[in-house]
């Protein structure tokens, strides 16, 4: 199912607390009712292990150890269809290469106009509503942790990785890869779960 502005689940994390509630009410005024404020690294951990958003609008430089794209790096490891969209005043050649990993949607300098926000967030939620991955055919029969487990095959771990990424034992994995490839009625060919995971999620 599509989702529309009031079902559209965003995520701001930003350490600055004023410019965090300039960009919920901006969000809130244009229609996006579904929008959660995290601070700090530590927040939006705790934030996202109850709540999986759509969109992170994300601040790079969080004061902290962890930046915004570590973050960002960790929860497509659980949520792995999540998008983001950096905002931040960072535009050295650097830090934008360091951000390029987790293919963000837009990079929005500060300061920004409440006009640039809205529309990177409508496009967002555009693009989103088209892609076909989380409503395709195939990926509709697997489970939440099948559709998890395909993603991060495709992105190239293996089946000890996968379980120390979701705190399960990688026979468990191993039993998941067995059931998904019968539920994609896949060859018994070597990789072949592997190859239908890259030709389709990565």
């Amino acid at each position: 199912m599509n989702s529309t502005i009031n079902t559209f689940k965003i995520l701001v994390l930003e350490d600055e607390f004023v410019i965090a509630q300039d960009i919920y009410e901006i969000l809130e005024e244009e229609g996006f009712k579904n929008t959660k404020i995290a601070n700090t690294y530590k927040q939006a951990k705790i934030v996202t292990s109850t709540w999986e958003p759509q969109l992170v609008l994300c601040d790079i430089n969080l004061c902290t150890p962890k930046n915004g794209n570590d973050f960002v790096t960790q929860l497509k490891k659980t949520n792995p269809f999540v998008e983001v969209i950096f905002v931040t005043a960072f535009n050295d050649f650097k830090t934008i290469s360091s951000v390029k990993k987790v293919s963000p949607l837009n990079y929005i300098l500060k300061p920004f106009s409440k006009k640039q926000l809205t529309i990177a967030v409508h496009l967002a939620l555009n693009l989103i509503n088209l892609k076909p991955h989380k409503t395709s055919v195939s990926l509709s029969k697997l489970s939440p942790t099948e559709i998890k487990i395909t993603q991060q095959i495709a992105n190239g771990y293996s089946s000890i990785e996968i379980g120390e990424i979701l705190n399960i034992s990688s026979k468990t994995v191993r039993n998941h890869r067995y059931n998904i490839s019968k539920k994609l009625h896949l060859s018994n060919e070597n990789n072949s779960l592997l190859k239908w995971a890259i030709s389709n999620l990565s």
